[in-house]
């Protein structure tokens, strides 16, 4: 119990574990509203299945890229970028149909540049956890992760589908992209504790600016790693 009243008490850790409560609750009204916008207009659920692909497929590539620009660039920062693109990707949605204009190329373009974008919170949110939490803590924290994934995946949905029928698919995305930009605000907030935390750290080892030969050390790697593969 000591354990969890320790990170209860860790402003800077808190203070991240609500952001990523508020945006996964985001995420699961766009999902949803997605999913019902894209059937509405097409009574077609393999259009539905080729959204969901659209959003996932661009994360392969954009993933490559993610952990270079988190090894160059303070990690909270790259996040706070992401999530304010996101969060005006998924603005532009709503708009564009209340204006008549929003196509389905249009709307398959958006998804995926989402989809490319949302790795780098995916990863960043892993890989900032040691400023955040002693090393001994790790396991708490990651306890703390596992609870916040699991209220977004079982009262995410719910509420969607109640709030899909008060306010209608798409509008349900303005709520997902003001919890983008709470998420930013928090990391802003975020990066003000960790400047002002010493944390005694020693610094990180300098890497390659060629980016391209550290995909391809990367992928020799993976490919002569049987257990990664």
């Amino acid at each position: 119990m000591r354990a969890y009243r320790t990170i209860l008490h860790n402003r800077a850790y808190m203070l991240f574990w609500l952001g990523m409560l508020i945006s996964s609750f985001g995420d699961s009204f766009t999902t949803f509203g997605l999913a019902w916008y894209v059937l509405r207009r097409t009574n077609s659920p393999l259009s539905v299945g080729l959204t969901f692909l659209i959003y996932q497929l661009p994360s392969l590539f954009s993933g490559l890229f993610a952990g270079w620009l988190l090894d160059r660039f303070r990690r909270e920062a790259v996040m706070t970028v992401d999530n304010v693109l996101r969060g005006l990707l998924v603005i532009i949605i709503p708009f564009l149909d209340a204006h008549h204009l929003l196509s389905f190329p249009i709307l398959y373009s958006d998804i995926a540049l989402l989809g490319a974008l949302s790795v780098f919170t995916d990863v960043g949110s892993r890989a900032i956890l040691p400023e955040l939490v002693p090393t001994s803590e790790y396991n708490t924290a990651n306890s703390f992760d596992v609870m916040q994934r699991q209220i977004s995946f079982i009262l995410g949905p719910s509420l969607a589908g109640i709030l899909v029928v008060v306010l209608g698919p798409l509008n349900l995305l303005w709520i997902d992209s003001g919890s983008f930009f709470v998420f930013a605000v928090c990391l802003i907030l975020l990066s003000f504790f960790l400047r002002s935390v010493s944390t005694g750290k020693p610094k990180q080892e300098k890497h390659s600016d060629n980016i391209w030969r550290e995909l391809l050390e990367g992928v020799r790697f993976t490919l002569h790693t049987p257990l990664l593969l």
